[in-house]
């Protein structure tokens, strides 16, 4: 596809991503030795895909089960990292307090816009 300008280029993306040109996108995809992952970006949202090698069985959600936005990019057995990605306005969706002891939470507190880029893990429960 032949964009004349970058406008006509972002307004592409967007209806890629809100679904109107194709009905998802692969975004993410990683793993380890019990999952296959994939994030895909359906109607402008982020959506998980866990693959569970063992059981064979897959989980599918935008949220974790405490409410976190994920964006893992770096894989373990025992967790996966991810970074906060620009577009997401709120480190809270990301990392909300409810989950972090007392000294993560100082920590977020004292995060500005300079500490880019934040990188998140996510620990895997045994």
């Amino acid at each position: 596809m032949d964009f004349k300008t970058q406008k006509e280029m972002i307004n592409f993306s967007k209806k890629v991503f809100s679904s109107e040109v194709v009905n998802y996108i692969f975004v993410l995809h990683g793993g380890n030795l019990l999952y296959n992952y994939t994030q895909i970006y359906r109607k402008n949202k982020p959506v998980n895909i866990f693959y569970n090698k063992i059981s064979k069985t897959t989980m599918v959600f935008e949220k974790t089960t405490e409410g976190v936005i994920i964006f893992p990019i770096y894989w373990t057995d025992e967790y996966a990292a991810g970074l906060i990605p620009e577009s997401e306005n709120s480190l809270n969706s990301a990392l909300p307090d409810a989950i972090l002891d007392e000294q993560n939470k100082t920590i977020k507190q004292h995060i500005n816009e300079f500490d880019n880029p934040i990188l998140i893990k996510y620990y895997f429960k045994k």
